[in-house]
């Protein structure tokens, strides 16, 4: 039976056989000479005893002289490398070098992770560093609570042996030396370079913190003490109390926020980083997360409430009108113009159905009452009539009048807005739409002729029109076709001189199937035209919602 004693390897105590103790001291002397620096001493060490757990030799565990002679054979002897500078080739260990991940705190700006994955995967760390920053921004801020998570679970390169396996090369004597000297080398420079990065970006994250403080608490106390809540609240129909929890949930996230770029900032500036203050910090950026989720959920929410609550309180009024049989004209006010921020009641949308049947009206409507309506000859008027001024507790859904009634020859539109359907599957000879400047009509279906008269937006892209006539009359007209047989345009020949501000009046059509424009009264080619009083646009383009655009 071979005598046994005790030995301590990395601070870690083993039993050894007696001769393979004594080799192994005499291998350690060489090694001690060969490498001249404690560190590199204290690597090896560590190295032997992963080299001897490879091997099945666990801490308490009994050494033999075989187990020594593999832990020589890996190493390599110190005097077969002690006049040759170059590093052995993976070939001359036992087996392949092992490649872990870990993170380089050898130039490292923060904890190291981006330096770590950088030598990991042989690339420059300016190139990961720079992919850091275009993630940070792309997921808003969500890459750096996935760069913190991997600081608390990579565990740091301390050792010059874990140095070599995160770059994938064989832990030799050689390659220790090297990587040792190759440390002490850059060390000053990485120092250098740190130290204005961490202050500069220290002086950043400060700004970072107060412009959140300020910005937060500014925005939270002008909103609250400048009475805009209430409006804000209806404007947005957002229940009271869920639009007080948004804004304080906004308000701990931007706290979050001052916070997170405060720790950011005292740890730059102290250059020095603990798990703890990682743990802090995810902390910090997942209730912030969550925090702010959860503001946008409570408006989100409050607006839905709300929304139902509004669609619950919809009726609709239904009622006959015989005195519409013989009318051609349609005189409409859709808005009278003394509502206000909380006073929506005299509003609406009037569509105006051309239809065979009796003529009748719908109104769908949250409020009591109905519209005026008055037949005067062959002009019938409408508008809203009256309900009362209120403050809209609820969300707010706009007045539709729907009339269904004999086809019109004209149509005059004061104020709001208002749709004109033609008779489904005929045609109808003729049509003239006259509104205001603050109107908007819509037009549906097959015309021989459509003039337009006047100022407002009126759309009959979506009509089929064989003659369309504009006549802006020196007002602010915005008119869109689609494809006619013939235009014809007039507008003042001198008009006011506009500001930067202002829009001139516009024609724009799809295109002219006779391949002639009356402009003025002078007929010409299809063409562009522009004059500072207006414009005519032939072949304009449609946008992704089907309007065209100049």
């Amino acid at each position: 039976m071979k005598e046994i004693t005790r030995i301590h390897i990395a601070k870690q105590a083993y039993d050894i056989e007696t001769t393979a103790k004594k080799d192994f001291e005499k291998y350690m002397k060489k090694l001690e000479i060969y490498a001249g620096d404690a560190e590199i001493l204290a690597d090896i060490e560590i190295r032997i005893t992963e080299l001897l757990t490879e091997a099945g030799v666990e801490k308490g565990g009994v050494i033999t002289a075989e187990e020594i002679a593999k832990v020589q054979a890996t190493l390599g002897e110190p005097e077969e490398f002690a006049a040759d500078d170059t590093p052995v080739s993976e070939d001359e260990v036992l087996g392949r070098p092992v490649k872990r991940l870990f993170r380089d705190m050898d130039g490292a700006m923060l904890g190291g992770v981006l330096k770590g994955m950088a030598t990991f995967f042989g690339i420059d760390v300016v190139w990961v560093r720079l992919a850091f920053i275009i993630l940070l921004f792309a997921s808003f801020g969500t890459a750096f609570l996935v760069y913190v998570v991997l600081w608390l679970v990579v565990p740091p390169a301390r050792t010059t042996a874990e140095k070599l396996q995160l770059a994938g090369r064989p832990v030799t004597l050689a390659a220790m030396r090297e990587q040792v000297t190759a440390d002490v080398s850059s060390t000053r420079a990485a120092e250098v370079l740190k130290s204005v990065l961490c202050v500069g970006g220290g002086i950043v994250s400060i700004l970072v913190a107060v412009g959140a403080l300020v910005v937060t608490l500014g925005a939270a106390g002008a909103f609250v003490l400048s009475g805009e809540a209430k409006a804000f609240m209806i404007g947005m129909s957002v229940h009271a109390w869920m639009a007080w929890v948004a804004l304080g949930l906004f308000v701990l996230a931007g706290l979050l926020l001052s916070l997170l770029a405060s720790l950011v900032a005292v740890m730059l500036l102290k250059r020095r980083a603990t798990k703890r203050m990682g743990v802090v910090i995810v902390i910090i950026i997942v209730v912030g997360i969550l925090s702010a989720s959860g503001g946008v959920a409570m408006m989100v929410g409050g607006k839905q409430l709300r929304t139902d609550e509004a669609q619950a309180l919809i009726r609709t009024h239904k009622e006959a009108l015989p005195e519409l049989a013989g009318v051609k004209k349609l005189e409409a006010q859709a808005y009278s113009g003394s509502g206000t921020a909380y006073d929506y009641a005299d509003e609406m949308t009037i569509r105006y159905v051309v239809t065979t049947g009796a003529p009748r009206y719908e109104l769908r409507t949250q409020f009591e009452g109905k519209p005026a309506v008055s037949v005067q000859g062959d002009t019938v008027r409408i508008a809203l009539k009256s309900v009362g001024r209120r403050v809209f507790e609820y969300g707010y859904t706009q007045p539709e009048l729907v009339i269904y009634g004999p086809a019109l020859e004209s149509i005059n539109v004061t104020q709001g807005n208002l749709q004109y359907t033609g008779l489904e599957g005929a045609k109808q000879e003729q049509l003239l739409v006259s509104s205001g400047g603050s109107t908007g009509v819509v037009v549906f279906g097959s015309y021989e002729n459509l003039a337009v008269q006047g100022g407002g937006d009126v759309d009959v892209s979506m009509s089929s029109v064989r003659n369309l006539s504009v006549d802006m009359q020196g007002g602010m007209t915005n008119v869109r076709a689609g494809v006619v047989y013939g235009l014809s345009v007039t507008h003042p020949d001198a008009c006011p001189i506009q500001s930067a501000d202002d829009q001139r009046p516009t024609v724009s059509v799809r295109s002219v199937s006779s391949g002639q424009v009356i402009y003025n009264g002078v007929t010409g080619p299809v063409v562009q035209r522009e004059t500072p009083c207006g414009a005519v646009v032939i072949g304009a383009n449609t946008n992704e919602e089907g309007d065209y655009e100049d």
